[in-house]
């Protein structure tokens, strides 16, 4: 009787023990046939994409901080720039009101655009937008223009349009005056054997934060319509320009008036080359703002998948956990 008892007992504690062994390896399969479907790999891909785009972020966040400090000399150059250039017409206003068009016999009806770019990143739409102004006004009259580009960028969109490029430079981040000789030397040639009947420059310039405009103006011959431009493009009143009664002293001095002439032509190239300078850094600085938010917005996004993909595999696990406690 005892024999048989045992032998019942035995029996039962081995079928028991094969159901849960059983049991035990079904649910691990099951479970390691969902880990392959989709869980622990996407989350690591996940994480691995927050990663990246945390680390870009603080690479175009140091960029930005970099350009940030850029614009503030920028800014301070204008600012010295514009203090100079009141003294400047006051001294010119002093000496003549209509001083200017010293240099007014035309040869030819041949002109000479001077075209201010950028070869920096994330500079598209600045460059874009002014190529697109300058090709739209001459582009029936291609034969009768020259330019001269001032960065690559001008150099191989005109090349490709088929414009004659008369001369190509390239401006460093840190310029001076005596950089621009290159320009002011053709442009002084070329005016004093009457090339040209009338040099024009093409820019952006500062508007806004988020916007630049595209500006032009006459270097020769200098007219009061350029002028104007010249000047609202500086934010410069003719309320802050102060006359000077002493230079009278030399207001019938022709030669005078002709290196007068010169310099302000060298001026206004370095303006123009500062003006687009800074709208320049503008551009990258904003267009950099609008990258990092959007990869806030993406890591925000990412960080949400993630959380509902643990929170998922966490449910699937105690449900795990909970079938197997029922099952014993």
């Amino acid at each position: 009787m005892w024999k048989t008892t045992c032998s019942y007992w035995c029996f039962c504690f081995f079928q028991k023990s094969l159901e849960k062994w059983f049991f035990f390896v079904i649910t691990k399969i099951v479970v390691f046939i969902s880990m392959l479907e989709n869980p622990m790999p996407n989350m690591k891909n996940i994480k691995t994409k927050i990663d990246s785009v945390s680390n870009m972020k603080q690479l175009f966040d140091s960029m930005e901080s970099a350009d940030c400090e850029k614009l503030e000399k920028a800014k301070k150059q204008i600012a010295c720039y514009k203090s100079f250039m009141q003294d400047f017409f006051g001294i010119v206003w002093s000496i003549d009101a209509n001083l200017f068009n010293i240099w007014h016999s035309r040869a030819n009806d041949r002109k000479l655009i001077l075209v201010f770019s950028t070869d920096k990143w994330f500079c598209g739409n600045y460059n874009s937008k002014l190529f697109r102004n300058i090709y739209a006004e001459y582009s029936q009259n291609i034969d009768k223009v020259d330019v001269f580009c001032v960065g690559k960028k001008a150099f191989e969109f005109f090349a490709k349009k088929w414009f004659n490029i008369v001369w190509y430079l390239k401006l460093a981040d840190e310029f001076t005056q005596d950089d621009l000789s290159e320009i002011y030397d053709y442009f002084v040639s070329s005016i004093s054997s009457k090339d040209y009947w009338d040099i024009a420059v093409y820019l952006n310039s500062v508007r806004s934060k988020v916007n630049s405009e595209v500006i032009n103006y006459n270097l020769y011959p200098v007219d009061e319509n350029s002028l104007w431009i010249f000047m609202e493009s500086l934010w410069m009143k003719v309320s802050d320009i102060a006359t000077y009664d002493w230079v009278n002293l030399w207001s019938e001095s022709e030669e005078f008036k002709f290196e007068m002439e010169k310099q302000l032509l060298q001026y206004m190239l370095y303006g123009a080359a500062l003006q687009n300078r800074m709208a320049e850094l503008t551009s990258r600085i904003w267009v950099l703002q609008n990258i990092k938010n959007t990869s806030d917005f993406i890591v925000k996004d990412l960080r949400l998948s993630f959380n509902r993909m643990c929170q998922s595999l966490l449910t699937k696990e105690i449900s795990n956990i909970m079938t197997l406690k029922t099952a014993y």
